[in-house]
C-alpha cells in the first residue's frame, strides 16, 4: 500500500522514512522533490540524443527505474504535483503497474517496490478554494501517517545527542529556551507573513 506522512514543516516525514529505509534496505532509497516544474518526463523518462547524429536512446527516469529494480522511493511535497505528474501516479497507485506512454509499455512493479510520500499540513488549497491537488493523487489509495512535531523533552534528547558538545556543556535546554521564543515571534502577529520556524531550523542552527 502507498504510504503518505503529512503533518507540519520539519516534523520528521522524510527523516523518519530515511531512517526506516536504512534499517531496512541499507541506502536503497530513491528521493523526488515535486514542484511546479516537475513534468511527468522527470519521472518516466525520455529519449535523449546520443553521439551519433539523429541517433537517440531511451533514458528512464527516477520513477521507473525504481519500479523496474524494486526500490523504494519517497516523492516529497505531494501537494504540489502537476496534473501530469498525477496521471502518471494514478495507474501505478491502483495497480501496481507503470504506464511509459511515450514507449506504450506497462510496466508491472519489481518485487519489494515501495512508494511514500510526504505532504506538509496547512499547505494551500487547489484554484478557487478547492481540495489540495494530492486529492486528485488518489486520495482514498494511500495509507495516511500523522506525524506530529517532537515534544519539548523529544527535541532537548535529540540536540544532546546529535550535538554532543552542547549537550556536555548542558546548552540544549538553553538553546530550546531561545528557539522557542523565537518560533513565538513567528508565529504571532507581527511575525504575520514569516516562515514559522520547524526543527529543520533548530538542527541547522545547532549545527552552526
Amino acid at each position: 500500500s502507498p504510504v503518505l506522512l503529512e503533518g507540519p514543516t520539519g516534523a520528521g516525514k522524510t527523516a523518519l522514512v530515511e531512517e526506516l529505509a536504512r534499517r531496512c534496505r541499507g541506502t536503497d532509497l530513491v528521493t523526488v522533490h515535486l514542484g511546479d516544474q516537475t513534468d511527468g518526463k522527470a519521472l518516466l523518462g525520455a529519449y535523449v540524443a546520443t553521439d551519433v547524429p539523429g541517433e537517440f536512446r531511451w533514458q528512464p527516469g527516477v520513477l521507473t527505474r525504481a519500479v523496474e529494480l524494486g526500490a523504494w522511493i519517497l516523492i516529497e511535497d505531494l501537494d504540489l504535483a502537476p496534473l501530469d505528474v498525477a496521471s502518471v501516479l494514478l495507474p501505478l497507485l491502483e495497480s501496481r503497474r507503470l504506464f511509459v506512454a511515450a514507449r506504450g509499455e506497462h510496466l508491472p512493479a519489481a518485487p519489494g517496490f515501495q512508494i511514500f510520500a510526504t505532504q506538509s499540513t496547512g499547505a494551500a488549497t487547489g484554484a478557487g478554494g478547492g481540495a489540495p491537488r494530492s486529492a486528485l493523487l488518489g486520495g482514498s489509495l494511500w495509507t495516511r501517517i500523522a506525524v506530529t512535531p517532537l515534544a519539548r523533552d523529544e527535541l532537548t534528547a535529540v540536540v544532546a545527542a546529535r550535538f554532543p558538545s552542547l549537550g556536555a556543556a548542558g546548552l540544549a535546554p538553553r538553546i530550546l529556551d531561545t528557539f522557542d521564543a523565537v518560533r513565538a515571534l513567528t508565529m504571532g502577529p507581527s511575525g504575520s507573513g514569516a516562515r514559522p520556524l520547524s526543527t529543520r531550523d533548530l538542527l541547522r542552527w545547532c549545527d552552526r
